[in-house]
């Protein structure tokens, strides 16, 4: 996981996110990854493939991981609760979707799973 991180920091970087936003986008990207290994079968390919698409307005990571569908639009947590109680975990999904302006996930019987992170590019131009 730490070649994924590397490959979308540097990425991230090139593309002009200030460090502190990189930071986030890369933990964002750990925590899909984090979970494509938690949630993976033993059918699943031991793999997470990764693309980084770079477009004229966003900055986006997909995660295929080959893993079985996932109620992922329905793991809402209430933020409180969880940071209070001892339960480890459970707050992958909430820094995906509070760190990124849009995430998406997929699953098809063919490919897996897969999570479609964005983040608007950062403006490139001074203020006037």
């Amino acid at each position: 996981m730490g070649l994924i991180r590397k490959a979308v920091a540097t990425a991230a970087l090139q593309v002009g996110f200030p460090g502190p936003e990189v930071d986030l986008i890369e933990l964002a990207v750990d925590e899909a990854s984090s979970n494509a290994v938690l949630y993976a079968s033993e059918e699943s390919p031991p793999t997470i493939e990764v693309e980084i698409h770079i477009g004229p307005e966003s900055f986006t990571v997909i995660l295929e991981d080959g893993n079985p569908n996932y109620s992922f639009e329905n793991r809402g947590i209430e933020l409180d609760a969880q940071l209070e109680s001892d339960a480890r975990g459970g707050l992958g999904i909430y820094i995906m979707k509070r760190f990124m302006d849009e995430v998406r996930y997929e699953c098809c019987p063919e490919r897996g799973s897969r999570i479609i992170m964005s983040k608007r590019l950062p403006s490139l131009q001074a203020s006037p």
